[in-house]
């Protein structure tokens, strides 16, 4: 199996959205308590065995999301190389962060165990790590959007969305930073959900290689 394959790109996909989803809306979620800190590292504690699961996941996503960088890159290179590895960059440094941003939600486990009351501190810091990483991704997901209707392989509809979700996704992250006490607003990334289940579902059922994305393939079999 050749790694530039839409198939797999579509299954890390999958991985990286129901483990990412059970991290950060699940575990770190189901832990803090807002202005609580004892509430918080004492949530930790009961938890620790699913908190310690929780970062391994969102290490084992990370790590599949260098993966599917480099196949996304591939698949859409030949729609418009510079484009592609524009949206690569953006994806890549949201990974990077992403990565880095993981010692907050490791440093809460330590600080409640030491008791020194500083876990609600780092599971925040965490968040706005996270806010810091999606404005990356947004970008990304812009961009992936407009190679996507250019490839001429994928529904309009669906281009248009990711554009849209990359839009929502950068005014998250501006409003976490500019608004005090913001809290996400679920309709506002909708979006984001519809535009990346759709794309993922997309890329499980065509499958294929970069040959199968380009415009002159597109050109051979019309988009259903």
């Amino acid at each position: 199996m050749r790694l530039a394959n839409a198939r797999l790109a579509g299954l890390l996909y999958l991985v990286i959205f129901v483990f990412g989803l059970f991290s950060e809306g699940v575990v770190r979620a189901g832990v803090t308590v807002a202005g609580d800190p004892a509430a918080t590292a004492a949530n930790i504690l009961a938890s620790e065995g699913l908190f310690r699961a929780g970062f391994a996941l969102n290490l084992v996503y990370l790590l599949g999301e260098v993966a599917l960088v480099i196949i996304l890159y591939r698949l859409f290179e030949p729609v418009n190389r510079d484009v592609s590895l524009l949206a690569a960059a953006f994806r890549l440094a949201c990974v990077v962060i992403s990565a880095l941003n993981l010692l907050n939600m490791f440093n809460a486990l330590l600080a409640a165990r030491d008791g020194d009351g500083r876990a609600l501190y780092f599971l925040d810091l965490h968040g706005y790590g996270y806010g810091i990483a999606l404005a990356f991704f947004a970008v990304n997901c812009a961009l992936m959007g407009y190679l996507t209707i250019r490839s001429g392989r994928v529904p309009r509809t669906l281009g248009a969305l990711l554009a849209v979700a990359g839009l929502a996704y950068l005014v998250n992250s501006f409003l976490l930073f500019l608004v005090p006490d913001y809290r996400l607003f679920p309709p506002l990334l909708a979006p984001a959900v519809v535009a990346e289940g759709w794309f993922t579902l997309l890329l499980l059922r065509r499958g294929g290689g970069p040959e199968r994305w380009s415009t002159a393939a597109a050109e051979a079999v019309p988009v259903r």
